[in-house]
């Protein structure tokens, strides 16, 4: 309860304490060599309560025999975000990684940081004192992260499902939270996709701790619904390491630069095909990795596919890429020939591979509901009127037959007449309400617009390879 009365303990350990009393201050020790690395970390708001610790590092200066606790380092949050609006990962429980300056004693002290106005004994943590291990954990989100050209509007992030049509390419975000100074490149793919839908792999790069994994269905595809997964593979420490992404889903969207509402879920459901196809999709590259040199600016073609009546411009920017690789946001026109994006390299850019995608909003668009319902319901109207055609046709000739008939079998005719007549009039009655029927299905199948869809493209790898090295022109060349 005392910084001045630290505990002793030894590298590796976990301290399990409370902020209570009010104003309580806990506190551990350890040695140390000069260079050793000690991972320090707090947990106690990601456990569901209400604290903001913060933790001071000290290291101890003996002179003279007397010991004077010098600051090294004060954490309070864990700014670290991987997941943008979308998927907030940052908190207030601090983490920090010492390597040591000299050999020695350090202490860690904390608090909490409204310990002066508060203390109870709920308010427990945990702090873990440890190695650094570089890893990596996987999160996987089925949402198009696709900003809007107004990102105030709300339309920033959407819980827009998992189902993908016919003809879409839809997406699943996938996030790294990278363990103790983990950057090395990260592989990641989707199993348990039916047969001809397709996801390419993807690569989150140096410095990316979020990448697009898009989704190809293509026309004409079988309804199918079920679980997949998301797995990634990296070298750690030179050893193979492979771990599988948990699941998440948003429960509301955030509005106003907001962060989105979010939750851990037991598998990652997927739904796919039906008649529905939507009237766009976007390719980027050609489906081979893309070479650049660093310093450069690589230029990947992308292929628009527009259906029916869609003629809207496309305002796409890029999802995914890390800060040493730009790309300007760019509008597609339907009359655009041979449309590009332009990826501008640092010259500082880490040698490797990394992938991303464009994503965008579309703002407005008329889509069928239930194209396969409306077509059915149109053939049934079609031949109810076809039938309805007939039977005036019939009740028209048997009314002249009657007409011409004899005086003997005049009775007879009229009667068939009559009969035929009555037919008539029930089939135009019975045609008039299925058409009736019919249209309200027809205005309920066809959305006259919708506004603020999620648009992914597919997913292009692009790798970043070093300058060839430059002759020198005052060399000698060799002679043969």
């Amino acid at each position: 309860d005392a910084a001045d009365k630290a505990q002793k303990v030894t590298v590796p350990c976990e301290y399990v304490g409370q902020f209570n009393p009010r104003g309580d201050i806990d506190g551990v020790q350890f040695e140390a060599k000069k260079g050793d690395e000690v991972a320090i970390e707090i947990i106690s708001q990601r456990s569901g309560l209400s604290t903001d610790p913060v933790l001071l590092v000290q290291r101890a200066d003996v002179k003279d025999g007397k010991t004077e606790w010098k600051d090294v380092q004060e954490v309070d949050d864990d700014a670290r975000n991987i997941g943008q609006t979308a998927f907030n990962s940052s908190t207030g429980d601090p983490y920090y990684k010492l390597t040591a300056p000299q050999d020695g004693a350090y202490r860690v002290s904390v608090r909490d940081l409204y310990g002066d106005s508060r203390g109870d004994a709920r308010l427990i943590y945990r702090l873990s004192l440890r190695k650094p291990q570089a890893d990596f954990r996987l999160i996987a989100l089925p949402v198009t992260i696709a900003k809007g050209a107004n990102n105030n509007s709300g339309q920033g992030y959407k819980p827009w499902g998992t189902l993908i049509r016919s003809g879409e390419i839809g997406t699943v975000t996938v996030m790294a939270a990278r363990q103790d100074g983990f950057d090395g490149p990260i592989r990641v793919k989707i199993e348990g996709l039916p047969a001809g839908v397709t996801a390419s792999e993807a690569v989150l790069g140096s410095k990316q701790d979020l990448v697009p994994l898009a989704i190809v269905v293509p026309e004409k595809t079988a309804p199918w619904q079920g679980s997949v997964r998301v797995v990634g593979t990296a070298e750690v420490d030179g050893k193979p390491v492979k771990h599988e992404a948990r699941a998440t889903s948003i429960l509301a969207t955030g509005a106003n630069n907001r962060s989105a509402e979010a939750r851990v879920t037991q598998e990652l459901m997927l739904a796919v095909g039906g008649t529905d196809v939507l009237p766009y999709a976007v390719e980027l590259g050609d489906g081979k990795v893309v070479s650049g040199e660093q310093g450069a600016k690589v230029v990947i073609p992308v292929k628009i596919t527009r259906r029916g009546d869609f003629k809207e411009p496309l305002l796409l920017t890029p999802l995914g890429l890390p800060p040493y690789a730009k790309v300007a946001q760019v509008t597609f026109n339907p009359a655009d020939k041979n449309p590009s994006i332009t990826v501008e390299l640092d010259k500082a850019a880490p040698v490797g591979e990394l992938s991303f995608a464009l994503t965008g909003v579309v703002p407005k668009f008329t889509y069928n509901r239930d194209k396969s319902a409306v077509e059915t319901v149109n053939k049934v109207k079609a031949d109810a009127a076809k039938a309805a055609a007939a039977m005036t046709e019939v009740a028209t000739k048997a009314k002249a037959a009657a007409a011409a008939a004899p005086k003997e079998k005049k009775p007879d005719a009229d009667k068939l007449a009559a009969e035929a007549a009555e037919k008539a009039k029930l089939a135009d009655a019975a045609n008039k309400a299925i058409a009736a029927r019919a249209d309200a299905v027809v205005k309920a199948g066809t959305a006259k617009s919708v506004n603020n869809v999620p648009i992914i493209s597919t997913v292009v790898t692009l790798k970043v390879t070093a300058p060839a090295p430059k002759e020198d022109p005052k060399k000698p060349v060799a002679k043969k």
